[in-house]
Formats: structure tokens, C-alpha cells, sequence
């Protein structure tokens, strides 16, 4: 069944669809209510390592591995690449069968403060709003959200630990490894940056600072990716690149205003959680 928020019917009748300013009051009231500091103890929901089980397994369990594009060089040794576990808890605000549905309730909520992230899942289009690493964070906005008319619940998104055996030169081994902390850690920095930019009620300018702070840590790593990288290898240096990438937008890019900055982190950060996943993903199936 498709559903999305609803709203109550006394503030129906004032809304207007061709948007709200992104600087007035309505545009801050989802950012506000997304990191209210009340925190409710209920149960949570069912769904468990829904993304793992139902998405990154039957998108990546039989998807063939690159092909590098010549031998390796160097000494190849057998070693052990490891993938941190992850623990987010994103809130729902819909799922639907259109995607055009989807990006319209995506594009609404981003302007006032949510990430409105949509997510294919194979079926559906869901529309995430934010994540956070503890669920009682989560289902604390949850309430917070349906008190105010929203509709929503929340998404336990769960990766277990992993390693894998790679045979390639020892340093690009060490290389993977060290990029795959970094990746990992990045997941949570954006976290931290976002919950502090929202909490403190920071300008635009000290929220970028803080961003470009985490760009320059990932980017620094430097990529892994050569004409000599296993498979594995160009994987992890795929991923790598669209991490460094968005995290380059988000602390290049203008902002109208403090709104728009912080539903930019939000996005961000679910981007990153994804990526991370289909990582994983990649590689237990390349291994």
C-alpha cells in the first residue's frame, strides 16, 4: 500500500503546494522537530537488516567482478580486507510505488531541513528523512514527527562485520583497509556534524568549516585505483570516489540559508551510509 505524510486537516487547507520559503517558520519547523531532545523508549520496529537482507544481497550476489585491466604488480600475498559493521536508524516519512511521488515528497521535506533522501529498494521508493546511530534518537523524531501530522517509522539499516581474503600486492591490501576505516569513520562524522550544526544552531559558514574539516581528512588518504588493482581493489577505490566527491559538493556548494545547508548534510549522510553498504556488498561478492 502507498502512503505518505499526512497532515491534519486544519493545516491542509492553508498549505500551499507551490512551496514554502525555505527562511520562514514552516521551513524550520522539520528541521527543529528532527533533533528534538526529548526521547521516547517504545518498541521498535520489526524490519531488522531490512538493506542488507532485501537490497545490497540480491543487487550484488551475483553481480559479476570487474576485470582489472592488466597483471598485478608486485608480490601478491593472500591477506584480510575488513568491513567495519555499521547501525543507523533512519526515519520514514513514505514509500511509494511512483518515484515521481517520491521526489515530490523528497524535494518538499528537503526544503524544510530534512534530507528527503529516496531510496529504490527494488520494489518501492522510500523517503528517508534523517539517520542516527542509537534508535532511541530516532524514534525520539519519530514521535516528535507523528505528533505533528506526520506519518512515519523507523528503519533499523544494519551491516554485520565482515572480512574478506584478498590476494594482491601487500600494499594495496594495507591500502584497502585504510580506506575502508576512513569511509567508515567519514559515516559518522557527517553524523556528528550534522547533530551539532542543528543542535548549536550554527551559521552556514561554521557548518562548512566543519565539513571541509572531514572532506580533507577522507581525501587525503588518497585513492587506490590503478591500472594494477585486483578487483577488489578498483571497488574499494569506486567507492572511495563517490565519498570524496560528495563530500566535496557539500562543502563547496552555496546555501541559501542555515535550512538548506543542514537538509544537505542530512542527504549527504544517508548517501554515504548507502554507498558504504553497497560496498560491502561488492566485495563479499567479489570474495
Amino acid at each position: 500500500m502507498e502512503y505518505r505524510r499526512r497532515r491534519r486537516s486544519r493545516r491542509s487547507r492553508s498549505r500551499n503546494r507551490g512551496g514554502d520559503s525555505a527562511s520562514g517558520a514552516g521551513a524550520l519547523l522539520l528541521a527543529v522537530l528532527l533533533f528534538a531532545g526529548v526521547v521516547y523508549f517504545v518498541s521498535a520496529s520489526s524490519t531488522g537488516n531490512w538493506l542488507v537482507q532485501n537490497v545490497v544481497a540480491p543487487i550484488f550476489g551475483s553481480k559479476a567482478s570487474p576485470t582489472p585491466t592488466t597483471e598485478n604488480g608486485g608480490t601478491d600475498k593472500t591477506g584480510s580486507v575488513a568491513v567495519k559493521d555499521l547501525e543507523y536508524y533512519a526515519v520514514q516519512l513514505g514509500v511509494f510505488s511512483s518515484e515521481g511521488n517520491a521526489k515530490s515528497l523528497g524535494q518538499e521535506v528537503m526544503a524544510k531541513g530534512a534530507a528527503g533522501y529516496t531510496f529504490f529498494d527494488g520494489t518501492k521508493y522510500r523517503v528517508f528523512a534523517c539517520a542516527f546511530p542509537n534508535e532511541a534518537s530516532a524514534l525520539s523524531v519519530k514521535e516528535n514527527l507523528k505528533s505533528s501530522g506526520y506519518e512515519c517509522l523507523v528503519f533499523p539499516i544494519k551491516l554485520e562485520a565482515s572480512t574478506i581474503d584478498v590476494t594482491a600486492p601487500e600494499d594495496q591490501i594495507t591500502k584497502m583497509n585504510e580506506i575502508i576505516l576512513a569511509m567508515r569513520s567519514c559515516v559518522d562524522k557527517i553524523g556528528e556534524i550534522s547533530l551539532t550544526f542543528d543542535k548549536d544552531k550554527q551559521t552556514v559558514e561554521q557548518g562548512k568549516a566543519a565539513v571541509t574539516a572531514a572532506f580533507n581528512d577522507i581525501a587525503s588518504i588518497g585513492n587506490i585505483v590503478s591500472f594494477h588493482a585486483v578487483p577488489e581493489a578498483q571497488l574499494v577505490g569506486g567507492a572511495y570516489d563517490v565519498f570524496v566527491t560528495a563530500m566535496k559538493k557539500l562543502s563547496e556548494q552555496n546555501y541559501s540559508d542555515t535550512v538548506a545547508f543542514s537538509a544537505n548534510i542530512k542527504y549527504t549522510q544517508l548517501q554515504l551510509i548507502y554507498q558504504y553498504m553497497v560496498l560491502s556488498g561488492e566485495l563479499s561478492s567479489a570474495g
